[in-house]
């Protein structure tokens, strides 16, 4: 039987031995390790000639060779016999585990016989990574790690002695002594006697042309604080336009607005031009604010109601102004006589149409259901799954990408995911 170690193999390598039993204790809990440890055995067997020298040992080797092909044809899907990135990765993920768990008994100073065997243990699995060629520096150092602690504890059980009195410490740092004549050790409280100035900063100093309010808006200039027109403003005063609406009294106000925003890169809270209207150099007095055109009612009101404005056709468009013209040649249009009653009854209702407004933008196309993804919840894929999980990280921890890659997509496949 394979299962059988021969005691010749003991006495030839014991290291080699070591394995072999190791594999024969995993073969039911951990197949994976068991064919590996099973495989770095009969290598070594075969390179150093152990078959030839014994009856026993050629037996065992050869049933070992048939167990690892059925071994490789019962696990034919599994990556970590079949890929040898993926089983190095297997291996030095198990060994390390092995490692670990033998560290946290010595950090809890609770070590034991037992801990010793899975000192020596962690040795052996590391000796199994050699069959991915020579091992690195870093693995080196963990064997002899773990045959130290080994031999150390088995080394003091026998002298009588608690064996957690030998385990290694972390050193600490001494800290450094501090000079009783430094002045800053006689007298910490003391400041510097000159004193330090900082630097000021661009934050410190804001900028005249960008401060901003509370709400993150430039504050526009006051209308009071600016100087008095040139022209008055019953010169200005427009028949039908409100005198109660906002309008800035400063002049070169989109002048100073362009300067602004070509200096500072900042965009002010202007408000939007009306419709056919374009902006131009022109004073503030001159252009009155955009007037609202609504939809009268059905029964007009009398006369003396209405505004005085031009009863014509240009009257359902704002007015407009020459452009370019200086502050003092603008001159308003003379007031007319309001319209008689007649007028407003033999006006077409057609004139007064509100606009039709444009349907509404249906919802983008990227709104779409979510389709449901059917995911396997079984217990032979969630411990697949986590199989591939745990190769994965393994291989991270060699920064081998690609592998981890590989075994988490193979994981999301077992568990139903694309």
């Amino acid at each position: 039987m394979a299962d059988s170690v021969p005691a010749a193999l003991r006495q030839a390598d014991v290291n080699i031995w070591k394995c072999a039993t190791k594999a024969a204790q995993l073969q039911n809990v951990k197949p994976i390790m068991a064919y590996w440890c099973e495989y770095w055995v009969v290598n070594q067997i075969l390179a150093k000639q152990l078959h030839t020298a014994d009856e026993d040992i050629l037996a065992y080797t050869t049933s070992l060779m048939d167990k690892l092909e059925q071994t490789k044809a019962e696990y034919a899907n599994e990556d970590a016999i079949m890929d040898d990135t993926a089983g190095q990765a297997y291996v030095e993920q198990f060994a390390q585990e092995t490692l670990d768990r033998a560290e946290r008994v010595v950090k809890a100073s609770r070590v034991t016989q037992q801990t010793a065997t899975t000192f020596d243990a962690a040795a052996t699995f590391f000796h199994v990574v050699n069959i991915w060629g020579p091992a690195d520096q870093e693995t080196q150092q963990k064997i002899k790690y773990a045959k130290w602690n080994a031999a150390r504890i088995v080394k003091a059980i026998k002298e009588g002695k608690d064996p957690n009195e030998s385990n290694p410490t972390q050193e600490e740092h001494p800290q450094p002594q501090l000079d009783a004549n430094d002045p800053a050790v006689q007298n910490p409280n003391s400041g510097p006697s000159t004193p330090i100035y900082r630097r000021a900063t661009v934050e410190e100093v804001p900028d005249a042309d960008l401060r901003r309010d509370a709400a993150g808006m430039s504050p526009r200039q006051s209308p009071v604080s600016g100087g008095p027109s040139p022209t008055s403003e019953s010169a200005l005063r427009l028949p039908g336009v409100p005198t109660d609406l906002h309008q800035p009294a400063q002049p070169g106000y989109f002048d100073s607005t362009s300067h602004n925003l070509s200096n500072s890169g900042a965009t002010p809270d202007l408000p939007g031009p009306p419709i056919g209207w374009a902006p131009s150099q022109r004073s503030s007095e001159t252009s009155p604010p955009p007037t609202t055109w609504s939809q009268p009612p059905i029964n007009p009101p009398s006369a003396s109601a209405w505004p005085p404005q031009q009863p014509s056709a240009a009257s359902t468009n704002p007015p407009t102004f020459a452009t370019n013209l200086p502050s003092t040649a603008a001159v308003a249009s003379p007031p007319v006589s309001p319209p008689t009653d007649s007028y407003y009854t033999n006006m077409a209702p057609t004139a007064y149409t509100a606009r039709p407004t444009a349907p509404p933008i249906p919802l983008a196309a990227s709104y779409a259901a979510v389709q449901d993804v059917n995911l396997t919840v079984d217990e032979a894929a969630i411990i697949g799954a986590q199989k591939h999980a745990k190769w994965a990280i393994s291989a991270l921890n060699f920064e081998d990408v690609p592998t981890a890659v590989k075994e988490l997509r193979q994981a999301l496949q077992l568990l139903g995911a694309t």
